[in-house]
C-alpha cells in the first residue's frame, strides 16, 4: 500500500547517509498503516497455515 509523504521543499539532506527531512502525512495516515500491517499479518498467518498442511 502506497502512503504519501509530503516534504517541505526548503528541506536537504544533501550527499549524507542521514539527515531530518520535516515531513506532513494525511490525516488517516495511522489508520492506512495499521490497515497495512493487519493485511500483512493475515497474509503471513495463512502463508503458515498453508505450509503446516
Amino acid at each position: 500500500m502506497k502512503v504519501p509523504i509530503y516534504v517541505d521543499g526548503g528541506d536537504d539532506i544533501g550527499n549524507h547517509m542521514s539527515g531530518v527531512v520535516s515531513a506532513r502525512v494525511p490525516d488517516d495516515f495511522d489508520k492506512r498503516v495499521e490497515h497495512a500491517l493487519q493485511v500483512f499479518a493475515d497474509a503471513l498467518q495463512a502463508s503458515f497455515e498453508e505450509e503446516g498442511e
